[in-house]
C-alpha cells in the first residue's frame, strides 16, 4: 500500500474534488467538522486498530464509502 500511496497525486481533497465538480450540492449543518484536506488528515481524524491502522468500510455503522470519478 506505500507504495501506491507513494504514487497519488499530492493534491487536496478539495482541489481534486469540489473545485472540479460542477453538479454538487452544499448543506448547512449543526455539527463537528474539521477539514479533511489531505489522507494524513483522513488517518489523524479516523478511529484506528491496536497497530494504528484506519479501516473505513461499509459494513459499519458510520462507514459509508462514496467514490466519484474525477477524470
Amino acid at each position: 500500500m506505500e507504495s501506491e500511496y507513494k504514487k497519488m497525486p499530492a493534491i487536496s481533497v478539495d482541489y481534486a474534488i469540489s473545485e472540479r465538480e460542477k453538479n454538487f450540492y452544499v448543506v448547512a449543518g449543526d455539527f463537528f467538522w474539521t477539514d479533511i484536506g489531505d489522507w494524513r488528515e483522513v488517518w489523524a481524524n479516523s478511529k484506528k486498530d491496536n497497530k494504528s491502522n484506519v479501516i473505513i468500510s461499509g459494513d459499519e455503522p458510520g462507514g459509508e464509502v462514496m467514490t466519484f470519478d474525477t477524470s
